[in-house]
């Protein structure tokens, strides 16, 4: 298994400006996957027939998956792994 090193900052070391992000399409393999691991299988994410008649018009990711990404970019890219919000002791 493969781990990845990166920097990681504390959250004093936090200053006004620093950028992370993180980048990635969402397949609709990624939303059926949720759906499984979840039990979240409302149709507004599965069923393109059903979607079609929302106001999205297509199928939409959950929105916890997309609070996923999120957590992403605060577990890996800032602060990073093994940091937390929380200050030092």
């Amino acid at each position: 298994m493969n781990v990845l090193t990166r920097q990681g900052y504390h959250f004093e070391d936090l200053e006004l400006g620093m950028e992370a992000s993180f980048a990635k399409a969402v397949s609709a393999a990624d939303v059926l996957s949720f759906a499984e691991v979840t039990g979240d299988r409302n149709p507004v994410h599965l069923d393109a027939d059903y979607a079609a008649k929302t106001i999205f018009k297509e199928p939409i990711a959950h929105g916890m998956l997309t609070a996923g990404y999120i957590s992403a970019v605060f577990g890996i890219e800032m602060p990073g792994p093994g940091r937390s919000m929380c200050r030092r002791p």
